[in-house]
């Protein structure tokens, strides 16, 4: 929500652990943005870091469907910024 509502991106590229993308990307198009995802699969070298996230993803999507569901909107998304539109524009 904040990427759109503050930076005004329409478009996005999520790039995150595989196990975050569902989420991740999901709530970008719930949002009002065209998102694709790119997952980093770095639970071989990070395995004991990585299920403990894993584990606290269960909670996030609950957390995310709730949000959703109820149309949730950020306390504190912050002032309209440019920087995005400016560096596409070319400014």
């Amino acid at each position: 929500m904040r990427a759109r509502q503050v930076f005004g991106a329409r478009e996005v590229t999520v790039v995150t652990q595989v196990f975050h993308l569902p989420r991740a990307v999901t709530l970008c198009r719930t949002a009002g943005m065209e998102a694709f995802g790119v997952g980093d699969d770095s639970t071989k070298q990070w395995a004991t870091a990585t299920y403990a996230a894993a584990a606290r993803e269960f909670f996030a999507a609950a957390k995310a469907l709730a949000d959703v569901t109820l149309g949730t909107q950020p306390i504190f998304p912050g002032p309209r910024e440019t920087s995005l539109l400016e560096a596409q524009s070319g400014h």
